[in-house]
């Protein structure tokens, strides 16, 4: 197997093997993110510039005192909604598929050159059931924080000012469940919860330290990307109903474009944080349990019972 997930690395090391990674594997992750998500960024792109147009529009005809007009604030609204669940099905299919691949590759040890979709799909079926569970958990658990964090407020301003901090720190414990969740070979939420914490714990500084810096790298090239969309935004804004006339078509065709290549840049682009927090989790898991000794004497017996069969074989 060319790459181990399970080993304790250096800070250096995570970042040379996420990019090691990406470098021999970028084909298959162009093309199955391509194939997967551009699709949903079309809806998605198309949901939004719809949006947008609208808001921009009722802004003018209110010269700029709101963005919502009486006569197309509904439809704002709506478009509002879909960019949002559109959006959120992207962004359910992208940790679905890249945590498939992360599995596949590091864990299967199946090259990702020689992928099938039957693979792909099978791989893709298991990791959505358990994403759902996932979410819904973390979704419980981000709300009872909430509402702590409101009961707080009502109590003193400086219990809720101390209490945000803490409530921030903590995110951090959940960089490492979805990999201890969608990586692992059994279905047990509550042993992924409690590495989650117990890894997020001890190696609360890798975590949120690899996290805020392959993010920081995910927002510049996302940055980048979005640029074209602001600028043509900033042209209509200057120019459109001049005269009386709408905005180009052209204008139109390149706005929409480049909210496109801007969203599907961001959800491939996402494959970043979700590879950097499966190595953190490899390197926590290995430290703290043992992992990669423990796969190694499976190896090692499964290898001494395959010799001492063939051994029995060549004796008859």
């Amino acid at each position: 197997m060319k790459y181990q997930l399970y080993r304790q690395r250096t800070f250096s090391q995570k970042f040379n093997l996420v990019f090691e990674w990406l470098r021999d594997n970028w084909k298959p992750v162009l093309k199955w993110g391509t194939a997967l998500l551009l699709p949903c960024c079309i809806v998605e792109a198309s949901f939004f510039n719809n949006m947008v147009g609208l808001a921009l529009h009722g802004a003018m005809a209110q010269s700029g005192v709101g963005i919502f007009d009486p006569t197309n604030s509904m439809a704002t609204v709506v478009g509002l909604v879909l960019s949002y669940l559109s959006a959120l099905v992207c962004g359910f299919i992208s940790i679905s598929l890249f945590f498939s691949l992360i599995k596949l590759s590091f864990i299967d040890g199946v090259a990702l050159s020689t992928l099938t979709f039957r693979q792909l799909l099978s791989a893709m079926k298991r990791n959505a059931l358990r994403l759902v569970i996932g979410g819904v958990t973390v979704g419980i658990l981000t709300a009872i924080a909430a509402a702590v964090l409101v009961l707080l407020a009502v109590v003193s301003p400086f219990s809720l000012w101390l209490a945000l901090p803490l409530f921030f720190c903590s995110l951090v414990f959940l960089v490492p469940f979805f990999p201890a969740y969608l990586l692992a070979n059994d279905n047990d939420l509550v042993g992924a919860l409690s590495r989650s914490v117990r890894y997020g714990w001890h190696c609360w500084w890798g975590f949120a330290s690899t996290t805020i810096i392959i993010s920081m790298l995910s927002s510049v090239i996302q940055g980048f990307t979005i640029m074209p969309f602001y600028i043509t935004i900033m042209v209509q804004a200057i120019f459109a109903n001049q005269d009386g006339v709408d905005s180009m078509a052209w204008e139109s065709l390149i706005q929409y474009f480049s909210l496109l290549l801007s969203f599907y840049v961001t959800w491939l682009v996402s494959i970043l944080i979700l590879l950097m927090a499966s190595v953190q989790y490899g390197h926590a898991a290995d430290k703290l349990d043992g992992v990669s000794a423990s796969a190694d004497v499976e190896r090692f017996d499964d290898a001494t019972y395959a010799a001492g069969r063939k051994d029995e074989i060549d004796q008859f």
